[in-house]
């Protein structure tokens, strides 16, 4: 299953408070990643300095200061810095080997010998996925979301949001009851942190003048396996999280804000 969390950590050669960042970087699949400074602070675990929301050269990509270690030696550069909105874009430099690769799989030794029926395969599969449009979000004269009406069943959800000055931003999530997720998002209750937080987006855009397009995914997504192609049990949570990874990363683009974490 596809992740955003890093699939290993190791120390780096520059050894410093940023190494999470250098980890989080090295195990994203994606070609360009477009975080807020509130996303990186979250990665690090400590505020960032001042220095990074008011000089465009803490975010150099120059031979120099601890902190540029920590996407360089990933083999990343920053770009497209906005210090107002608080946002960098991280790129792969395709053309730099990164100074610390993927760990090698271990082999057996004597002590630790393998086991005969344990065998490695090799697994191939194609995902094919086709976005069903539910409608739009709009607010009530109470000033509350009001959603569209989804089946009660279990799906993928995708929330687009385009704004009056032409920048758009993206939510995809899944859930075993895409009616009852949609009403957690009209009134999240005090704990649901995930439901706050895309309330309070989504009544910002709205009231700021924004459009808001639901999409959702029920039946109109198929696993490709050896010739084979098979409906997508979303009754399985694991076949939902496969599926909204990759719409994840198949529609990853740096001009659409990515609202997921």
């Amino acid at each position: 299953m596809l992740t955003k969390m890093p699939l290993f950590s190791q120390k780096y050669p520059m050894s410093n408070k940023y190494a999470p960042l250098t980890d989080h970087l090295a195990a994203l699949p994606m070609e360009a990643w477009r975080p807020s400074f509130a996303d990186i602070e979250r990665i690090l675990g400590f505020a960032l300095p001042d220095s990074a929301r008011k000089y465009p050269a803490w975010w150099a990509n120059q031979e120099s200061g601890t902190q540029v270690h920590s996407w360089r030696d990933a083999g990343w550069f920053t770009q497209d810095l906005d210090l107002g909105a608080e946002r960098i874009t991280f790129s792969r430099d395709r053309d730099r080997s990164t100074a610390n690769p993927r760990p090698r799989s271990s082999r057996p030794t004597e002590d630790h010998p393998t086991c005969d029926w344990d065998v490695s395969g090799d697994f191939r599969a194609e995902l094919q996925l086709v976005w069903t449009h539910a409608g739009a979000i709009i607010l009530d004269s109470a000033k509350r979301l009001l959603f569209p009406t989804p089946p009660e069943c279990p799906g993928l959800y995708r929330m687009r949001i385009r704004r009056k000055d032409g920048t758009e931003a993206r939510y995809i999530g899944e859930t075993f009851d895409l009616r009852r997720r949609f009403a957690n998002y009209r009134n999240p209750g005090d704990t649901q942190q995930t439901n706050l937080r895309i309330n309070q987006i989504l009544i910002d855009a709205l009231e700021d003048g924004a459009q808001v397009a639901v999409s959702i995914l029920t039946d109109q997504a198929w696993i490709i396996q050896d010739g084979n192609k098979d409906v997508a049990d979303f009754t399985r949570k694991p076949v939902r999280r496969l599926f909204e990874n990759f719409a994840q990363i198949v529609e990853g683009d740096v001009a659409v804000e990515d609202l997921n974490r």
